[in-house]
């Protein structure tokens, strides 16, 4: 996130690519408030403590990457009704579709009063914005702005006064058809960009084709959540998932999204549809899962109860030769590493009594393991040998310092063996040949990113 406590556009960027229903104001936007969709999915994930703000960071609230938190388990009503409970703290994001809100307005005291008004809304019956706004302001005027009363009874022509910090002055008449102007905009902008997308309304327009709807009703799900009811059996999730022998999981039909939340844990997501998702299971998804503590067995047993029968033999037992490969990788921690020139200087050394016998054991053609505690040891065997060795602690900054760099971009190491530290941060931002790094096109726009990053990275180069 930003200093402003706003996520950057390059990160929505992202996220609405993932979107169904992308957010078509995004790319006008200057920033997350004036995209509007997005900024309101935010701000409602916040609401429902599904997502919170941590060092300028939006983390999941989940204690680990395996949980999936139970709003994700629940029906269809339960999801939405719980939408729309917590839709009063964030009412004040279809307000943002209309900047000339230049009054303050109370959009957690309207965005109650609206959803009171709903629930005595008779089924399938249509109605005018125009209509709601009228009953709205006879229960109470004050719904939206708390001033509109005093304004509308004040005796005189001529009003001025504050509403909220807001100070209004003027022709009365022309305040209080502004105030009304606004209220009705509230109420059609809460229908359409909150109501109509949670399923709860459906539009009506006069002709086919028209840009502006006249009327609404509520759907069948509205009428649930809206009076509290039990869902009706249709509610229940009725979707199948499919595992395919080539690979493939197919979600079909309404599944739980805490199922989609699972399979986003060890499978790649290829395709997202309306009522279709379709991912693909692949040795680093797997692995992904398995770093996140997840293993092979478990991966079987929840594609087997999503899909309610037994996986194909060949996915099975793929599964677990990835498993056995995975499992073979063993980090090792506070190890000492012998790294040199070239091969030939590593098997003479290895081959040498006072040297080798300090090794454990090569792991590359130019690094070799040595044995615990025995670093001291090597160090005085190689001086005995002539050969005056360059230590390098297990910090990273110790490679600064250690590279030249022409104004053709090639970078030379000014050591004939350059340390792990120093091929570890030049991979990052150039390209290796035969004569050394270089710094090219490719290799600096593979760093991909904000040129902040970049402007970092070529920094850090700087040090070396």
């Amino acid at each position: 996130m930003l200093r402003s406590g706003l996520v950057g556009k390059r990160l929505l960027k992202a996220i609405n690519e993932q979107l169904l229903a992308p957010d078509p104001q995004l790319d006008d936007a200057r920033s997350e408030k004036e995209a509007t969709v997005l900024y309101s999915l935010r701000t409602m994930l916040e609401a429902l403590s599904l997502v919170r703000a941590v060092n300028n960071k939006l983390v999941s609230i989940s204690k680990n990457a395996l949980e999936i938190p139970t709003f994700w388990s629940g029906s269809l009503a339960e999801q939405i009704g719980a939408c729309l409970r917590q839709w009063p703290k964030v009412a004040w994001a279809p307000l943002l579709h209309a900047p000339e809100y230049e009054y303050d307005a109370n959009p957690e005291t309207g965005a109650r009063a609206l959803r009171q008004k709903l629930t005595t809304i008779s089924p399938n019956l249509w109605v005018e914005p125009a209509d709601l706004l009228d009953e709205l302001q006879n229960e109470n005027i004050n719904f939206l702005f708390v001033q509109h009363e005093k304004i509308e009874t004040s005796s005189s022509s001529y009003y001025s006064g504050y509403l909220g910090s807001s100070y209004l002055y003027g022709d009365r008449a022309k305040i209080l058809e502004k105030l009304t102007r606004l209220e009705e905009l509230f109420v059609r902008n809460s229908i359409e960009h909150f109501l109509m997308p949670l399923g709860l309304v459906e539009l009506g327009y006069a002709q086919t084709g028209d840009a502006q709807w006249q009327a609404f009703r509520l759907t069948s799900l509205g009428e649930i959540v809206l009076t509290e009811a039990p869902a009706a059996p249709a509610d229940n999730h009725q979707g199948a998932i499919i595992v395919q022998p080539n690979f493939q999981v197919l979600a079909m039909g309404p599944v739980q999204f805490s199922q989609l939340a699972q399979l986003d844990l060890f499978a790649e997501r290829q395709r997202a549809d309306v009522g279709a998702f379709e991912y693909r299971l692949t040795r680093e998804s797997v692995y992904a899962a398995q770093q996140s503590g997840m293993d092979a067995s478990t991966i079987q047993q929840t594609l087997g109860q999503m899909s309610g029968g037994e996986l194909p033999q060949n996915v099975r037992r793929t599964l677990e030769e990835w498993s056995a490969h995975h499992e073979r990788i063993v980090f090792h921690t506070r190890v000492d590493l012998l790294q040199t020139a070239d091969q030939a200087l590593l098997t003479k050394l290895q081959e040498t009594a006072a040297s080798g016998a300090q090794m454990e054991r090569p792991l590359t053609p130019t690094v070799a393991l040595i044995k615990g505690l025995s670093q001291k040891k090597l160090v005085t065997a190689l001086l005995a040998a002539e050969i005056l060795p360059v230590i390098s602690s297990a910090n990273p900054n110790a490679a600064d310092a250690s590279v030249v760099i022409t104004e053709t971009g090639l970078i030379q190491p000014i050591h004939r063996a350059p340390s792990l530290h120093l091929r570890g941060r030049l991979a990052r931002v150039a390209a290796e040949d035969d004569d050394g790094w270089r710094l090219t096109k490719e290799s600096v726009r593979r760093v991909g990113g904000s040129q902040k990053k970049v402007e970092a990275l070529l920094a850090d180069l700087g040090k070396l």
